[in-house]
């Protein structure tokens, strides 16, 4: 593995080169002149916030440099500045400056120096160092955030030698400017993603994608620390990251022979947000990002994502409702599936969702279902009528990506330890029926009419509802294939929590707990065993400082009931909100008594927050206990607050538990992973269907 320009970053298991030697392991080496090794000697080159200083002219060279000391299948890993990103932050800035919007003139103060300065400096440092050099800094904590935690160091040399530097307006003289201008230190061009993917394939390289900082091909990459500090935060958060393949010499021949367009992929979920939500337009950003043409279709949207659209209803109907592009099929399912409920007034309070088969949408005028290679379904409720649309499906391969027990069931999400799916329902506990031929059986019957008729193949987010599809006769005979979720840990990473506690008044020696669910009332979801853990802590420990953060619907009546200081943060629609949420806790609390693969779970592990939950579910598949969190048996309150005081023993030790963490999510729950299986599932599935 070859590291290139490593400067100060450098790791034993690299051969690490650069322009002077800073340390016994690096090689001495001007790249201007090429890169001094064999051809076809290395599996990995890797190079960070060097191509941007070679000439636009030399870049060229360099890359094919890159690939002809790559072995054939090796892996380029290059990262360089995003000058897109930076450009848009650069206008976002800017409109709030001229809006007079406090604290925004420092900002754009900041983002105009980022965008030019080492573009035109003149001196060692430019603006930049200027910048830095002032006391106080301006939007300091900004500036942190967009260079990451490098500039920490330089700031705190800064200071022990404090002063300002005045610009005194001198210029040096041409030969000394251009000596400065070479010398290696300014940037001679920038790339966004466009440019560098055509640069890279101008060099040869194929499978080129655009990653998150913790998402890599290379075989154990984060453990290297060359994108990431310690703690699992970026090191330079300003940076595009692109991967590329340098071709065998069979392979660049034998995707224009199988496929000569992008592999095409229908993805279709009721809506973008809600667990299963979320997860299905995760992947879907996934499969794009590795540059599989990917179309997501849904009943209700928020944002502007041209790839993601609503399907109206027969009659062509969208409406727009609270900032969301609605199809009105939504509210006539939703309340079709509340009568439903209304029949049986004494169903279980644990039922959350009774949905049957039936929609108003058509498939077969949906341009993206007719071009689609593959239909991949994932909560499907109302957008897809398997009654009357078969053969449209039967004539496409079908993925069924399971977010619950749903596909496996006459109507129910989750069955609450009932197993009649396993035959044919019927006499439905949930809904306190005693009729064999209820409601459950006879959609039920028409689930496996139509299942019989299409080419169905089976993803599970977790290993048990892998086995609860294994124990469906719905489902035998079938392939079935785990491929946990995915998530951006770019995004959902480690955040300061001294700093965000500062900012919300939150003192820093509190123990405080993270749970989070949509409903807070919702049975399956347990809070009330979280509540009477928490209890048993305080009681156990006489703890003060305990306190409770909750993300969801809190009722007023079970708020007002804590005996502990409770933070309600109501719904997070945004993800980097919630990061913050996972990263002013010292735990999350996840006690529910069903669950698949929680999106909770996840992203509190690459937020750096130890998860403490019931051995249900998928919930082992999330947490590995003592390591990453703590397992409790299924409804042992006690269990849980031992997990509790195991993640307080973690809190006063300083343990690196935040770091074991952040380390799983990102080999076991990053984006790229997802996508990669994904797609090699789609490719046997095709294969198999040609052959």
């Amino acid at each position: 593995m070859l590291n290139l320009g490593c400067g100060k970053r450098i790791h034993p298991a690299w051969v690490n080169v650069d322009f002077q030697v800073s340390a016994p392991d690096v090689v001495a080496c001007d790249l201007t002149k090429g890169i001094p090794f064999p051809s076809a000697s290395f599996d990995v080159v890797y190079h960070s916030h060097l191509l941007e200083h070679f000439s636009r002219n030399q870049a060229p060279a360099f890359l094919s440099e890159c690939h002809r000391v790559l072995k054939p299948g090796g892996i380029l890993r290059s990262i360089v500045p995003d000058l897109e990103v930076i450009a848009r932050r650069y206008l976002e800035e800017l409109e709030k400056a001229a809006a007079c919007e406090k604290g925004a003139l420092e900002r754009y103060e900041w983002m105009t120096i980022e965008l030019l300065d080492q573009l035109v400096r003149h001196e060692p440092g430019g603006q930049m160092l200027k910048y830095w050099k002032r006391v106080p800094i301006p939007a300091e904590e900004f500036v942190i955030e967009r260079m990451g935690t490098e500039v920490r160091g330089v700031l705190a040399g800064l200071r022990r030698t404090p002063a300002v530097l005045d610009d005194a307006g001198g210029h040096p003289g041409p030969s000394a400017l251009g000596a400065f201008r070479l010398s290696g230190e300014v940037h001679q061009w920038m790339y966004d993603r466009v440019s560098l993917t055509s640069l890279l394939q101008d060099a040869g390289f194929v499978d080129i994608v655009r990653l998150g900082a913790g998402d890599s091909a290379i075989s154990g990459f984060q453990a290297y620390g060359l994108d990431l500090e310690p703690d699992g935060s970026v090191r330079k958060p300003d940076s595009l990251f692109m991967e590329a393949v340098k071709p065998m010499p069979e392979r660049r021949r034998a995707p224009q022979t199988l496929r000569s367009k992008p592999l095409k992929v229908a993805h279709f979920a009721l809506w973008g947000h809600g667990g299963a939500g979320i997860a299905a337009a995760r992947l879907h950003e996934g499969l794009r990002a590795t540059g599989v043409d990917s179309r997501m279709y849904v009943l209700s949207k928020q944002g502007d994502d041209p790839s993601i659209e609503v399907v109206p209803s027969r009659q062509g109907e969208l409406l727009q409702k609270n900032g969301k592009i609605v199809s009105p099929s939504l509210a006539r399912h939703s309340a079709r599936w509340h009568a439903t409920l209304a029949r049986y007034p004494a169903r279980s309070p644990y039922l959350e969702a009774f949905t049957d088969i039936l929609s108003d949408t058509r498939l077969a005028s949906l341009k993206g279902f007719q071009e689609a290679d593959i239909i991949n379904l994932h909560w499907v409720g109302g957008i897809i009528d398997f009654e009357h649309e078969v053969e449209a499906l039967a004539n496409k391969p079908v993925v069924w990506t399971m977010h619950d027990m749903n596909p496996l069931t006459g109507g129910c999400h989750y069955s609450g330890g009932c197993e009649r799916y396993a035959t044919s329902c019927g006499s439905c506990p949930l809904l306190d029926s005693l009729d064999k031929s209820d409601i459950s059986e006879r959609i039920w019957a028409k689930k496996k009419a139509a299942y019989d008729r299409l080419d169905l193949t089976c993803v599970t987010p977790s290993k048990w509802l892998g086995d609860c599809a294994g124990k469906s006769s719905l489902w035998q005979g079938r392939e079935r294939h785990v491929i946990p979720y995915g998530l951006n840990t770019d995004v959902f990473k480690c955040g300061n929590q001294e700093a965000l506690r500062k900012q919300l008044g939150i003192s820093s020696d509190s123990f405080l707990v993270f749970f989070g669910a949509e409903s807070v009332a919702n049975q399956r979801k347990g809070f009330m065993h979280s509540f009477n853990a928490l209890c048993s802590l305080r009681k156990r420990l006489g703890a003060e400082g305990i306190a409770l953060a909750i993300v969801g619907h809190c009722p007023s009546e079970l708020a007002a009931a804590l005996p502990f200081q409770a933070y309600q943060f109501g719904y997070v629609n945004s993800p980097e909100d919630m990061a913050k949420a996972y990263s002013l806790a010292d735990v999350c609390i996840l006690p529910s008594l069903e669950d698949n693969l929680p999106n909770v779970g996840i992203e509190s592990l690459a937020c750096g927050t130890p998860v403490v939950g019931f051995r249900i579910g998928g919930v082992p598949d999330i947490v590995t206990h003592m390591e990453t969190g703590y397992l409790a048996g299924a409804g042992d309150v006690d269990g849980l607050c031992d997990g509790l005081v195991w993640a307080l023993e973690q809190k006063r030790a300083a343990s690196p538990v935040r770091l074991q963490c952040r380390k799983r999510a990102l080999e076991e729950f990053n984006l790229l992973k997802q996508a990669k299986a994904y797609i090699e599932l789609y490719e046997s599935i095709l294969a198999e269907k040609k052959r």
